[in-house]
C-alpha cells in the first residue's frame, strides 16, 4: 500500500518505514488501510531512542531523537511535500521534504544523525 506522493517521487510503504525504524509500526486502527491512519514507531537502543508518529495520507510527522536520556532533535511537521525512505548497502535514511529545496535526512544506523539541506538545481 502506498501514500499519494508528487508524481516525481517514489511511493512510501509501511515496509520501508519499518525497515528504516528497525521495528514494526503500531497502527491505531487495524481495520483501516495503513496510510489513512496514524502509525507510531518506537526504537530503543542502549544509548539512544527514537519515537515517531506518522500520518501518511496527510504527510504529517512527529519525530523525537534522544541520546543518553536527552532530547537532541525534535520535529513536528504537517503536510510536508513528501516522505521517502532511501536505502543503500551502508545505511537507510528518511527524507522529509518541505519544499523543492528544503529537505531533512534522518539516519539511525550506525547512530542517529539529522542533516538539513538546501538542494539547489
Amino acid at each position: 500500500m502506498t501514500t499519494s506522493s508528487p508524481p516525481d517521487r517514489p511511493e512510501l510503504t509501511l515496509e520501508d518505514l519499518e525497515a528504516f525504524f528497525g521495528c514494526e509500526g503500531e497502527l491505531w486502527d487495524v481495520d483501516d488501510p495503513w496510510q489513512y491512519q496514524i502509525v507510531t514507531f518506537r526504537r530503543v537502543e542502549p544509548e539512544w531512542d527514537v519515537a515517531a508518529t506518522i500520518y501518511p495520507a496527510g504527510r504529517d510527522i512527529s519525530l523525537r531523537v534522544t541520546l543518553a536520556g536527552r532530547v537532541v532533535y525534535e520535529l513536528e511537521a504537517v503536510q510536508v511535500l513528501s516522505l521517502r525512505v532511501h536505502a543503500n548497502p551502508q545505511h537507510r535514511s528518511l527524507e522529509i521534504r518541505f519544499s523543492d529545496v528544503d529537505v531533512i535526512h534522518v539516519r539511525l544506523v550506525p547512530e542517529p544523525a539529522v542533516f538539513h539541506a538546501k538542494e539547489m538545481d
